[in-house]
């Protein structure tokens, strides 16, 4: 007796161990996403979600099933609030009186996942644990038990239904975001609002059903609980009177509030600010959108070459991307050396070159040497024509890329024969 109780404990001790963890995490209300299964995730573009055949709407009655995923309304699910703290109604697509439904309030396995019109009962209230990474656990909270796949198939055309809890890829969900295609991955609350201390310069967007607005913002000022964002760029307005324009810019502060781990603008308009898995978008939802999206910080370029500022010139040529420097220069390089002295102009351009030569990325070497190609050169003098001469052959002899040696040869003669 004793050595079956000792078994039975240590059986118990065992899966407590193995148990994965489970979180209950508070969920973005009033965002989209495509729901697929753990056993597709990462493989291919099956296990989602779906409403048979092409609907316009969704009507009641309508089994769920896996499916491969395709660009109709009827795999996006909405999570919406509840009265009850942490469960959620899922509608579906674009029926805003559809919700995701336990059939006939049934507790056996087995019982399908249906659609339904919305009734604000127990068997349309779900419960999301996060298992780690992205991973959730779907819960019916009128039975207790989870959402998974009949048979431990996903194959097209494999039921929905509950069962009773246990561990496999089958009772596992992603929730993908249907603007990012990214895997919803709840974020650790944190006491500061860090989006914000990290980060200053953003791109903008924002949108309702007549319009939209994009441009920039950034960050003014942070007084404990508020962070005062300035945003400036165009609105696109559909819905204007007739001869008023359609494009107007903007400029104004945008309060936003902190609290508790989350993002707050504009309570009752708007939810809470979700943060992307990736970390670099907050995005508010509602009646409209707002993003903030991470960009970098304005070009300085043109501040460093005006000043021959070799130490800022030095480090950020030698890492700039390509996409960087394109954004970055803008016909800067050319404009501002021709601007300078001689002297200026022969001191610069070596260093730059010098610079830009430990850049492994050979695009971004072709671009400087073709915008200092295009500059205009002031005569030097003897002496110093003389140096600059056997700098830019030491210079070109270690270019090890034939096409780039030849934009090299361009500016040295520019700047050898200038008059």
């Amino acid at each position: 007796m004793r050595k079956s109780i000792l078994a039975l404990l240590v059986l118990l001790v065992c899966n407590a161990l193995t148990a994965k963890a489970q979180t209950t995490v508070p969920m973005p209300v009033g965002k989209k996403f495509y729901i697929q299964s753990a056993m597709n995730y990462g493989k291919n573009n099956g296990g989602y979600w779906d409403v048979p055949g092409y609907p316009k709407a969704i009507e009641k009655g309508s089994n769920i099933q896996v499916w491969d995923l395709d660009s109709g309304h009827d795999r996006e699910f909405t999570i919406l609030a509840t009265n009850v703290k942490n469960y959620y109604e899922l509608q579906v697509g674009n029926t805003s009186n559809a919700r995701i439904d336990i059939q006939g309030a049934k507790k056996e396995n087995g019982t399908s996942v249906k659609t339904w019109e919305k009734s604000g009962k127990s068997h349309q209230k779900f419960l999301f644990k996060h298992l780690g990474n992205g991973k959730f656990k779907i819960y019916d909270f009128n039975s207790g038990k989870p959402i998974c796949l009949a048979g431990r198939k996903n194959a097209n055309g494999t039921n929905v239904h509950i069962w009773d809890d246990h561990d496999g890829a089958w009772m596992e969900w992603y929730l993908i975001d249907t603007k990012t295609k990214q895997a919803f991955i709840p974020q650790t609350a944190s006491a500061t609002p860090d989006f914000f201390i990290k980060n200053k310069h953003f791109k903008h967007t924002s949108g309702t059903m007549v319009g939209r607005s994009e441009g920039k913002a950034s960050v003014e000022k942070i007084e404990g609980s508020k962070i005062f964002v300035r945003v400036e760029g165009t609105n696109y307005n559909s819905d204007v009177p007739p001869g008023e324009p359609t494009e107007k810019p903007f400029n104004h502060v945008m309060e936003i509030t902190y609290e508790k781990g989350k993002y707050i603008y504009i309570p009752d308009v708007f939810d809470a600010g979700e943060i992307s898995a990736d970390g670099k978008t907050l995005s508010f939802s509602g009646d409209a959108y707002v993003d903030f999206t991470v960009a970098r910080p304005p070009s300085e370029l043109k501040g460093w070459i005006e000043a021959t500022d070799n130490y800022s010139l030095d480090p950020y040529l030698k890492k700039v991307s390509y996409a960087d420097i394109k954004a970055d220069d803008n016909n800067t390089i050319a404009t501002e050396v021709s601007k300078l002295i001689a002297n200026d102009q022969a001191t610069l351009v070596v260093q730059m070159i010098s610079s830009v030569a430990s850049n492994n990325d050979l695009k971004v070497r072709k671009h400087v040497y073709s915008e200092l190609s295009k500059a205009t050169y002031k005569k030097q003098s003897g002496i110093i024509k003389m140096t600059l001469n056997a700098g830019l052959n030491n210079l070109i002899a270690k270019e090890p890329a034939q096409e780039a040696k030849s934009l090299l040869q361009d500016i040295q003669s520019k700047m050898i024969n200038a008059k």
